[in-house]
């Protein structure tokens, strides 16, 4: 796999909503690492990696168009959990990296494969897979989320860190429509309990180590698969069925990357 850093000089008319009290994060290099919601994998065309599935719709990519006195480092790659975090991304960081932003942890627990399965299972199979995954999150996440965070901190100690949660994919009514597929209100209520308890894990080690969490589950509030302007792909994405339940480039851009430039100012 090709890493290289890419600088962005051209500044987007992405239109972020600030957030308040930014801490401006210095000059520097940004490195993106993390998982698909990290690549833009299912945002738009995997423009800049068809191994990563990495696009130019990435949020570190958006962020890097606004912020151009950062020098993007791109790195995040479609699939990856923590152990690929720390042997196939963290190696290609610089120790002068000055932002690192990264969401990690789903692919650890199979989150995703979770949804997928829970549309074409029974429901009582579903609640078993989702006790199994709960039980993961609770006892296996939190080291292995370690591992990472620690190949982080001591590749690049002075960094400023914001690790970004994952959303809700589904409203909190539990409201199905067409592009949940055969999910029932209950399976949807329980599957956004699931997140809740991986982004809770997230964040209580990411505050370990002084890193930063960044909610997603406000920020996407009310663009659910059913919503009526959507932030994410429901059971269907055109870019592939690898990407469903992923953010589209609304959601990369007016989700995540306002999220990071409402934390590190603009």
């Amino acid at each position: 796999m090709k890493h290289s850093i890419l600088r962005l000089c051209t500044l987007g008319a992405v239109g972020f909503a600030l957030l308040a009290a930014p801490a401006v994060a210095s000059a520097g290099i940004y490195t993106g690492l993390g998982d698909s919601y990290s690549a833009g994998s299912g945002a738009g065309v995997n423009d800049l990696s068809a191994s990563c599935s990495r696009s130019t719709a990435g949020y570190p990519y958006q962020v890097a168009q606004t912020r151009t006195d950062l020098s993007l480092n791109y790195l995040a790659c479609g699939g990856a959990t923590t152990s690929d975090v720390v042997n196939s991304q963290v190696p290609y960081m610089s120790s002068s990296t000055s932002l690192v932003t990264i969401t990690i942890g789903g692919n650890d627990v199979g989150f995703g494969n979770l949804v997928v399965a829970c549309g074409s299972g029974s429901y009582a199979w579903c609640e078993s897979q989702i006790n199994t995954t709960n039980g993961e999150i609770a006892n296996q996440l939190p080291g292995e989320l370690d591992n990472a965070y620690s190949a982080i901190k001591s590749k690049a100690p002075g960094a400023q860190v914001l690790v970004l949660g994952y959303p809700h994919l589904f409203s909190s009514k539990g409201k199905t429509c067409s592009a949940t597929g055969a999910l029932s209100s209950t399976e949807e209520t329980q599957l956004n309990g699931v997140a809740d308890n991986l982004d809770s894990t997230i964040k209580t080690q990411a505050g370990k180590y002084a890193f930063t969490y960044k909610d997603a589950v406000t920020p996407f509030g009310g663009h659910d698969v059913c919503a009526s302007s959507p932030w994410l792909w429901g059971d269907y994405n055109p870019y592939g069925a690898a990407y469903v339940f992923h953010p589209n480039a609304t959601g990369q851009s007016s989700g995540y990357a306002a999220i990071v430039l409402g934390t590190i100012g603009y």
